[in-house]
């Protein structure tokens, strides 16, 4: 058999949010026929298949964010990296392999290394996309309890740190309050469209995204679509006046002829039929009665997990959001109101 490098692998590319890790799990499921059903979560999200990211030895993806660049000196130095740990990784094991990265500089480097691949890149231009992937992120993620992050355990508390603090600073602009610790456990807990709200429309915000939910037809330059490197989080957290991010590459800049594209609007209009062709192109065949049939259920399966009013019409559920943590905000403040009456009087 061919080694790893001449293996026809399916990378899979997508903006996090996208979908990405149900499709590169339906993929690999056919691929291996192994047609089960996927462990998707009530939220929707299909992280709970992380294979060897959560381990971080997912040496084929060249990396997952771009933020790991960051740990090299030098593009060689990050590419022979990678190389002497797939050539040690998979010295007796060059099956063909489904791999996703949300890094879409990696594009020229699976060419490079892994010509007779095939590149599969999910694409978002409109804002509807956009802001549908972005809430979406933050349901399947940041606000999933239990589901883990597809990444190792101090890059994923990293993540969860940086987001912590992000949401906490929303928290108290929307509330005119100082948040501590206790305080924000119990909005968690009690007013959950508060927190909801708050840290959708501060990762909105993140991607210059958030003028959308007033005005959708304010015309502004979003990052959905570019490479962004994100500070250290510790940095950040003791001087937050220091810029979050540095902006990149565009996205369209890495995307090749060569590549095969899916929009996201496959998964908003449920559009099986863009999927089922990219899946067949990707495996230069037509499916079986019964890889049509798994596609199809788990297909249906998986968009009925979603919000049908996210799917349909993003900015009418974000302003849906924010009217229900307008009135649980009201709400609180008579509670917190009438906490300090009473300590006032006991005092």
């Amino acid at each position: 058999m061919d080694d790893i490098f001449k293996q026809d692998h399916i990378f899979v590319v997508f903006q996090q949010g996208a979908g990405g890790n149900f499709v590169s799990s339906l993929i690999q499921n056919i691929v291996k026929n192994n047609l089960v059903e996927l462990p998707i979560t009530n939220m929707g999200s299909a992280h709970p298949v992380v294979d060897l990211k959560k381990v971080g030895k997912d040496y084929l993806s060249f990396g997952t964010l771009p933020d790991d660049q960051l740990k090299f000196k030098s593009q060689e130095e990050r590419e022979e990296f990678y190389l002497s740990n797939i050539k040690i990784q998979y010295s007796n094991n060059t099956e063909r392999k489904v791999i996703w990265t949300h890094d879409f500089s990696n594009i020229h480097l699976y060419k490079k290394y892994f010509p007779n691949s095939k590149i599969f890149v999910i694409t978002q231009e409109s804002i509807r996309e956009k802001i549908a992937l972005t809430c979406m992120n933050v349901l399947k993620t940041v606000l999933a309890k239990g589901s883990p992050g597809p990444f190792p355990e101090d890059q994923w508390q990293n993540i969860k740190n940086r987001w912590a603090f992000l949401s906490t600073q929303e928290l108290e602009s929307f509330l005119d309050i100082k948040v501590d610790q206790d305080l924000k456990e119990l909005i968690i807990q009690e007013y959950p469209d508060i927190f909801k709200y708050v840290t959708i429309i501060k990762r909105l915000e993140y991607f210059r995204l958030r003028h959308y939910i007033d005005d959708s037809q304010h015309t502004q330059d979003d990052v959905v679509n570019n490479s962004l490197f994100n500070i250290e989080t510790a940095k950040y957290i003791k001087n937050p006046n220091l810029q979050l991010y540095t902006v990149g590459a565009t996205h369209q800049s890495y995307i090749q002829d060569y590549c095969i594209t899916l929009p996201y609007y496959h998964v908003l209009d449920s559009r099986l039929d863009l999927l089922e062709n990219v899946i067949e192109k990707l495996l230069d065949k037509q499916l079986t009665d019964s890889e049509r049939n798994y596609l199809h259920s788990s297909f249906k399966f998986y968009i009925d997990k979603q919000d049908k009013l996210l799917l349909s019409n993003p900015i009418a559920y974000v302003k849906q959001l924010e009217k229900l943590a307008q009135i649980s905000r009201e709400d609180f403040k008579r509670k917190v109101k009438n906490e300090i009456r009473t300590l006032s009087l006991q005092s």
